[in-house]
């Protein structure tokens, strides 16, 4: 928790068809836990928001063009007393039950009698309740074995991490925010999950191969690194790949040609991809 006396709230009102793709752009850019409700996302931080809402302004802009519309919303910001914070968020948070998992947060009794996941949101994104994460979840269930070895690209708050090493997996995980990986490693050690390796970084730091590779990054960063999850993954190995849009479906399936599209997995805006590599 933030030791703060005071933090900024701020409120984005949208309309509902555009709460997963704001939701997922606040995720990545601020690595700070967000409270849906309704048509309105709530994020609290410490710091200004001056800048995050110059990045949202521009990205329901981009937005607009692309469902040649006029997408209204509203953005507010107040001060609030750090132990609102708290309080309030703690209520809002929610057990969520994905396939073989069910995910709460500490403050939570275990209630399921499914794989446990403890996952602190007030610490990191990656609760399970964004699609993306979800459906990863419920791959991992199904597609990593006992003593697969796995690596998660851009682990976040090492959700997947946690699931795949629940599964059996070996597990090393990375991601280029030092305080993500901050973040992951807590979330593991209160989930009693030994962690192989991990690292600030991309795929590139790793010299090893892989049965699974899980990647919930954005379509850009998918293609940019897509020869590194090539080279890392093994023959026959399983990527999942989530955080694409169903618009970048394709060019993403392109970099991956010589890989079998075992499953996906969609909703309205997001897909994600089961991809088993080929013999070359």
């Amino acid at each position: 928790m933030l030791l703060n006396q005071s933090y900024h709230s701020l409120s984005l009102d949208i309309n509902e068809q555009y709460i997963d793709l704001l939701s997922s752009f606040i995720l990545d850019v601020t690595n700070t836990a967000i409270e849906i409700s309704n048509e309105k996302i709530i994020l609290r931080t410490p710091k200004s928001c001056d800048e995050l809402i110059e990045k949202i302004k521009i990205y329901i802009q981009n937005l607009s063009e692309y469902f040649e519309t006029d997408i209204e919303y509203n953005i507010d910001v107040t001060k609030e007393k750090n132990r609102d914070w708290i309080d309030n968020f703690q209520k809002s948070v929610k057990q969520i039950e994905i396939g073989r998992f069910c995910i709460r947060a500490d403050w939570h009794k275990k209630t399921s009698n499914l794989i446990d996941v403890v996952i602190n949101p007030s610490f990191a994104f990656g609760t399970g309740h964004h699609f993306t994460t979800n459906s990863c979840i419920i791959f991992i269930g199904k597609y990593i074995k006992q003593n697969d070895t796995v690596l998660d690209v851009g682990c976040g708050s090492g959700i997947l991490s946690i699931a795949s090493h629940k599964m059996g997996g070996i597990v090393d995980l990375c991601d280029t925010d030092k305080e993500a990986i901050s973040n992951a490693i807590s979330n593991t050690n209160i989930n009693k999950c030994n962690i192989r390796d991990y690292w600030v970084g991309t795929i590139s730091h790793s010299s090893k191969s892989y049965n699974v590779i899980l990647a919930n990054i954005v379509s850009d960063v998918i293609i940019l690194i897509y020869k590194d999850l090539i080279s890392h993954l093994m023959i026959d190995g399983i990527l999942i790949l989530s955080g694409i849009l169903k618009k970048y479906e394709q060019r993403v399936l392109s970099k991956f040609v010589n890989f079998t599209l075992v499953e996906k997995k969609e909703d309205d805006h997001w897909v994600t991809l089961v991809l088993r590599k080929n013999n070359e």
